[in-house]
């Protein structure tokens, strides 16, 4: 018996010499998608393809390319696309995977994804169909690797978060005509007649100033008007009797005028 040749393979062929117990063998060369050793053929394994005739080892012609999968005796390295944007397929898979929990695909169309990544900040992940999307307006993504488009919750009274946000307290709610109660997408205008306030702050505060005279020590007073440095406005009410409302803030009617009902406006 002879050897058989390196890539090659043998097979028994017809015996045309008559009924005598000999059998005949031939060598053929190996085919795509498989290899040969020591007269047997195999299969290039998953993950990996055969591009040409005469292969003799199991790494067969190399791995399957990232964003495709190859089943045994694969011929070529885009033998199948991963699947849907939930798969994803790294350089020799055999078996597309699915996405982790919290991480979305990438690299390459929906249909080749080759890759995954951790949901970033202010992101939520869908582990159903791998795709990544920012936090929902007035909610926010502190933590990496969210799943649910809850994110982190709401956003903070006196401020508003607008989509992909990755803090409560995101963007001030600033100007006094302007009020974000929690979860708020965005800044919400303070309607006629209303003054905006924070939480259960009074509509009063106490300011202090040096005493005249040149004495010692300060004066407290008592100012009817809301607290301007404050800038955390998480809702609105209505003026109140002897008031009236402009932008946000709350006046005290002027000497000589008055204001018999609520919800004034001006000063008139």
């Amino acid at each position: 018996p002879v050897e058989a040749s390196l890539g090659y393979f043998t097979e028994e062929e017809e015996n045309n010499g008559g009924d005598n117990g000999e059998r005949n063998t031939r060598q053929l060369m190996c085919d795509p998608g498989h290899y040969c050793v020591k007269g047997e053929r195999y299969e290039c394994p998953i993950g990996r393809f055969g591009s040409t005739y005469g292969l003799h080892t199991s790494a067969c012609s190399g791995k399957c390319f990232g964003g495709y999968y190859c089943n045994k005796a694969s011929k070529v390295p885009t033998e199948n696309d991963c699947g849907g944007s939930h798969l994803f397929c790294p350089n020799g898979t055999g078996v597309p995977k699915h996405v982790h929990l919290g991480y979305y695909t990438n690299s390459g169309p929906p249909h080749q994804r080759s890759s995954e990544t951790r949901c970033e900040l202010g992101h939520w992940c869908n582990f159903t169909t791998g795709v990544r999307s920012g936090c929902p307006a007035g909610r926010y993504g502190g933590v990496l690797g969210l799943h649910n488009d809850t994110c982190s919750g709401n956003c903070t009274p006196g401020f508003y978060c607008p989509s992909a946000s990755v803090d409560s307290d995101q963007e001030r709610c600033g100007n006094p005509k302007y009020f974000c109660p929690g979860g708020t997408p965005i800044r919400r205008l303070v309607s006629l007649g209303y003054h905006s306030y924070h939480g259960t702050e009074p509509a009063t505060y106490y300011a202090s100033e040096p005493l005249s005279s040149g004495q010692q020590g300060q004066k407290f007073e008592l100012k009817e008007i809301p607290d301007t440095r404050y800038e955390l406005h998480t809702a609105e009410k209505i003026c109140p009797l002897g008031s009236y409302c402009v932008l946000g803030l709350r006046h005290l009617c002027p000497a000589g005028r008055y204001g018999g009902v609520t919800g004034l406006s001006t000063s008139e």
